[in-house]
């Protein structure tokens, strides 16, 4: 899951928990990349927490 909060505007936060947490992270972090880099990735807003406005 991927989480942005109003108290850290340009923040984004990665949230892996357990086992699949493992897996998921190197996945989100190429997503979190091409947000940051490219301004959007498709799969961003199916890991999103909410609709993220960058």
């Amino acid at each position: 899951m991927i989480g942005q909060y109003d108290d850290f505007p340009n923040c984004l936060f990665l949230y892996a928990y357990g086992d699949n947490g493992l897996v998921y992270n190197g996945a989100l972090a190429k997503v979190l990349r091409d947000v940051i880099t490219k301004g959007t990735h498709p799969l961003m807003n199916l890991y999103s927490q909410r609709q993220i406005n960058l």
